[in-house]
């Protein structure tokens, strides 16, 4: 599991269009999950297509992919926006990229989570590279970002191990509810403790 800190200076959010008119071409989610799954610069991945935004008027938008990558090291913004137009043989015009000052939220508005009045994508139309780092993100919090009780009950119930449990929440999270996640494992678990 990537860990969220590292990804604070290499990582983008990035919108692309479906459709490229110049080119007269529809990009698909497999044409950008073959792209990034084979660029190697790309260490995260996760996206979504969004197919049923609607702008303050109530008319639809078009239809677009946000995508959260985390690079290896840092590039340029224009050598991210060429890297997508040329892996995706599409106008570069039709690529935005920002630099995410929050990752956690960024891979959260992929569903639009913290965001109620907008429509709710369904977390399982997400393409990742990670699915436990996007647990991680989606399962945080919004206020705190701190991990939701829930999620981390599921863990503890799944887990054959704490040294599990404690690799894929990340060495931060461990630490912060170490002695919650030792209870309710001990609970789960009670015949391992007699």
């Amino acid at each position: 599991m990537a860990n969220q800190n590292n990804y604070r200076s290499s990582t983008y959010h990035i919108v692309v269009e479906e459709f490229d008119k110049l080119n007269n071409k529809h990009i698909t989610e497999l044409d950008l999950n073959n792209y990034l799954k084979n660029e190697m610069r790309v260490a995260f991945y996760s996206f979504i297509k969004h197919d049923s935004d609607v702008d303050g008027e109530g008319n639809k938008e078009r239809t677009h992919y946000h995508i959260v990558v985390a690079l290896n090291t840092s590039y340029a913004k224009s050598t991210i926006l060429n890297g997508f137009a040329n892996g995706l043989s599409c106008n570069v015009d039709i690529v935005s990229a920002r630099k995410v000052k929050s990752f956690v939220k960024s891979v959260q508005y992929l569903i639009h989570k913290n965001d109620k009045d907008k429509f709710q994508y369904d977390y399982l139309d997400i393409w990742t590279n990670d699915v436990n780092e996007l647990n991680m993100c989606l399962y945080m919090s919004a206020s705190s970002y701190e991990v939701d009780i829930d999620y981390l009950f599921e863990l503890v119930k799944r887990s054959s191990s704490l040294s599990e449990i404690y690799k894929e929440l990340g060495l931060q999270k461990s630490k912060q509810y170490r002695s919650l996640i030792f209870d309710m494992y001990k609970e789960e678990h009670i015949e391992r403790f007699l």
